[in-house]
């Protein structure tokens, strides 16, 4: 019964690891993901931006780019 007990710790712990291993790989994933995004607004925000000193109707252009 105490090998058994043993056994199936062992297994509870392995188990755990490996959820706490994709959990972290989940959270890089996310925080990549949101890097990108941050990064892709900024250069949406700087393009409009751009289109207002030209006195370009920015939604206009949008409209035509969707």
């Amino acid at each position: 019964m105490n090998c058994e007990l043993k056994s199936i710790k062992s297994k509870l712990n392995l188990v755990r690891a490996q959820r706490l291993q994709i959990a972290e790989s989940c959270w890089l994933v996310e925080a990549e993901r949101h890097k990108k995004d941050a990064s892709l607004a900024n250069q949406e925000e700087a393009l409009i931006a751009r289109l207002q000193e030209l006195n370009i109707d920015t939604e206009v252009e949008i409209t035509k780019i969707d």
